[in-house]
């Protein structure tokens, strides 16, 4: 198995009594290689963009207090309209490696918004920069079949709890890494995101190990 070292929950706006998610926060043993994989899930289009912009910069200030290599992984919720406007995924790029910017060429998106006729890239995954960890090459990419989306489309198939079809409203975003020469892991981010956020919680449960980093 794959031992859990802490767990933590980060969050942006809890004293202001916002409704966003904390950012989850776990170190993990691979073989004796321990890294960091933050998950996250961003406050939804329905809120302004610069809470989705704060939770960026509060996840790259956690990135700068440890020089782990690190993942980060989710729903940042980042659409097209104000990713052009505002140029937010490039910008991450001083610290993070985001897949979709260095793989990926042929995917359409992980979600399709059917009011604007559009796909985009809500989910993503980030890799830390200069921390011996790196994408291995032609591994980013978004994950289809038969039973998450559609044959003539290719849009999701949301999950029915009635009929206990589908999976969900977003397409997952996938990768390999390589540490040390060696494959480290592959990552699912929509099943990802909610596995950790089990996972993190019940160890927290379990272990009283749960802390939360406050800003603003």
């Amino acid at each position: 198995s794959t031992p859990l070292y802490s767990s933590a929950a980060s969050d942006v706006y809890k004293r202001q009594g916002k409704d966003t998610r904390p950012i989850l926060e776990t170190n993990i043993d691979l073989n004796g290689n321990v890294i960091k994989v933050y998950n996250v899930h961003f406050p939804s289009g329905f809120h302004d963009v610069s809470m989705r912009i704060d939770s960026l910069n509060l996840l790259s200030n956690l990135l700068k207090t440890h020089d782990m290599p690190t993942i980060a992984l989710g729903d940042f919720n980042i659409n097209n309209k104000e990713d052009k406007k505002f140029n937010i995924y490039k910008s991450q790029e001083k610290y993070w490696s985001v897949s979709h910017l260095n793989g990926c060429k042929n995917c359409k998106g992980t979600y399709y918004y059917y009011y604007e006729n559009s796909w985009e890239f809500l989910d993503s995954i980030f890799l830390s920069k200069k921390r011996n960890i790196r994408y291995v090459k032609n591994s980013i990419d978004v994950h289809t079949n038969q039973f998450n989306s559609f044959n003539d489309t290719g849009r999701p198939i949301s999950f029915n709890a009635k009929n206990k079809t589908g999976v969900s409203d977003h397409l997952p975003m996938v990768a390999k890494f390589s540490f040390t020469n060696w494959v480290l892991w592959e990552l699912f981010v929509t099943v990802a995101s909610k596995f950790f956020a089990y996972l993190m919680m019940s160890e927290m449960g379990r272990n009283n190990k749960g802390w939360s980093h406050q800003s603003n």
